[in-house]
């Protein structure tokens, strides 16, 4: 089961400890032993700190002892796959049929659907970027011109390679043949948008299929601009009843986890796991090693 954050437990990684490990014992939780190279390969496969291994190892331990003692799964040595079903069957019963979807209001569902409507209910929108030449319209000819002449510059150069490494080049110019440039990502932006409407006008009048560059400068009251179409996204018409399922089952991961925690704090004080301080040391000295 997917509950995320806090209840999250991986029972596929030492719920039961191999007998025949020679490394350190770091814990005890019952007759099961958790070895301090369980740790080491959870670190490994998860890229988590040592301390917080260790905890979700416990956690997997108690959650599989349980679910032996429920009759999910029999004791002594079954492969890996059995584990991780027992322990689904147990959090199936103990967390999601008690908190199921139905159990979230119509009302928490709609707070939160009309708090993201823009991601459900949206035009095409179309997301770029752009070296500006700045110049105002109040410039002289041959301010304009010389703006424009380093605008049609930096296109000719987007166009006769990778627009993306050109901008990246002149990112940090500030100047090119004395004239300020800057460049900028935009966000997606609406073809009603406010924004400039000649920037508009040439950002959506390029092809999604065709070249992204527009070939030649466009000139807005900023200066002129060398546009680059980098990401296009189509129209959503999704309404609340298309996302219902998908808000509801957002909406019980927190009380989800919450149960997850609290019947692991439920195992822990009636199986409490016994740690080896000295190895215990170890692990969260090599948690401190490793932090930047």
């Amino acid at each position: 089961m997917g509950c995320g954050g806090e209840a999250r437990v991986d029972p596929e990684r030492g719920s039961q400890s191999n007998r025949a490990d020679a490394s350190p014992v770091v814990a005890r939780i019952g007759d099961d032993e958790i070895h301090l190279s369980q740790v080491e390969a959870y670190v490994r496969a998860h890229r988590v700190a040592p301390t917080e291994a260790l905890r979700q190892i416990e956690n997997a331990a108690l959650l599989y002892q349980e679910a032996v003692r429920r009759g999910y799964a029999r004791e002594g040595h079954v492969a890996e796959e059995t584990k991780r079903i027992a322990v689904q069957r147990l959090l199936q019963r103990e967390v999601e049929d008690q908190v199921p979807l139905t159990s979230v209001s119509a009302e928490a569902v709609h707070a939160l659907y009309a708090s993201r409507r823009a991601r459900y209910m949206h035009p095409e929108l179309r997301k770029s970027s752009h070296l500006l030449a700045r110049v105002p319209r109040t410039a002289s000819n041959d301010a304009s011109e010389a703006a424009r002449a380093v605008v049609a510059q930096v296109i000719a150069e987007m166009r006769g390679g990778d627009p993306t490494s050109v901008l990246a080049r002149y990112a940090q110019a500030g100047r090119i043949h004395g004239v300020e440039v800057v460049v900028e990502d935009v966000p997606f932006l609406a073809r009603d948008a406010e924004a400039a409407p000649e920037y508009l006008q040439a950002l959506y009048e390029r092809s999604v299929d065709g070249d992204r560059v527009v070939p030649e400068p466009i000139r807005t009251d900023f200066g002129w601009h060398a546009i680059v179409l980098e990401a296009v996204r189509s129209p959503e018409n999704r309404t609340e009843a298309d996302v219902e399922n998908e808000l509801r089952a957002e909406l019980v991961v927190s009380p989800r986890e919450s149960r997850v925690n609290a019947l692991l704090a439920q195992l822990s004080e009636r199986t409490p796991p016994v740690s080896d301080e000295r190895v215990v040391d170890r692990v969260i000295a090599s948690d401190v090693e490793a932090a930047p």
